[in-house]
């Protein structure tokens, strides 16, 4: 269940490192091993209201992870998905928008005052990082809480700050490059 889910993310955040911080999330299999779980069960776990048609354009397999700068005292978590099916994917993406916040803010420790119930209906922006679109979600200081993009025509990233963003754009442009 998610309250379990979040405290495995919170338990391991202590041995962080700067940079990008990979969380595993497994569960164990019949056979008693432990088994990395997939998209659906980590969506599900969660209770996100995800697009059955954007699920069907993401690959089982996905990273939940930190980017920490420990000068800045920064950690942002972020989610990368891999896509099998891109104009799908991008359609529905603004469909998720509707809901994304409310099913992130708790996994992703968004903080949301209680008397700011309305951050939850607020309407999405468009902005450029590092040359590549993306969708913002601006909080009620005009800071962006939540941010997406796809990076590539294969890869889906959800963050909550733009140098987590850009941090990963830069590391996949690096795997890209290498390979």
């Amino acid at each position: 269940d998610s309250m379990s889910l979040i405290s495995a993310i919170n338990e391991r955040s202590g041995t962080d490192t700067n940079g990008i911080n990979a969380i595993f999330l497994t569960k164990i299999n019949e056979a008693g091993e432990k088994t990395p779980i997939d998209k659906d069960t980590f969506l599900s776990s969660i209770k996100a209201s995800t697009p059955d048609s954007l699920k069907r354009s993401m690959d089982p397999d996905f990273l939940l992870g930190k980017v920490v700068n420990k000068e800045s005292n920064e950690n942002s978590q972020f989610l990368i998905f891999k896509i099998n099916n891109y104009g799908q994917a991008y359609s529905t993406m603004l469909d998720w928008e509707r809901t994304l916040l409310k099913d992130l803010f708790i996994i992703f420790n968004i903080n949301i005052p209680e008397s700011d119930n309305s951050i939850f209906e607020k309407s999405w922006a468009d902005l450029i990082i590092s040359n590549k679109d993306v969708r913002v979600l601006l909080g009620q200081d005009g800071e962006g809480i939540l941010f997406y993009s796809f990076i590539n025509k294969k890869t889906l990233v959800i963050t909550t700050s733009k140098n987590a963003l850009n941090e990963i754009m830069y590391q996949v442009f690096l795997k890209e490059t290498k390979s």
